[in-house]
């Protein structure tokens, strides 16, 4: 799945909640004279924009917590290599897999790899 911020979609979703919440409604109360079924509508709108804007914001809280524990992880193993498969490693530095088991240093980038 592909995160919120790099689809740009977040903002259309935020602006579909905030139409929702608040703009139809707001049209409505504009709206000369009283019917139960303009305020229904209005109520009706008002619900769902605020429940995509409070399940959009609940869904970027956790993908912001997911991106702090990912960064922690590399910025703990910044300089070790990774070993993808039989003989191959990636460099954590820059994302080279042209790692040897033997390297002590990466070709691309120059790092030091720690034991």
């Amino acid at each position: 799945m592909k995160k919120i911020n790099s689809i740009w979609y977040g903002g259309k979703v935020i602006l579909t909640g905030a139409i929702l919440a608040f703009g139809v409604p707001a049209g409505i109360g504009i709206l000369p004279g009283e019917s139960k079924i303009l305020e229904v509508i209005r109520m009706g709108s008002f619900v769902l924009g605020m429940l995509i804007l409070l399940g959009f914001g609940i869904w970027l809280a956790i993908e912001l917590h997911q991106d702090k524990r990912i960064n922690g992880f590399y910025d703990r193993n910044r300089n070790r290599k990774l070993k993808i498969d039989e003989g191959i490693y990636e460099c954590q530095a820059c994302g080279s897999r042209k790692v040897k088991e033997k390297d002590e240093r990466c070709s691309v980038c120059g790092v030091r790899f720690q034991k």
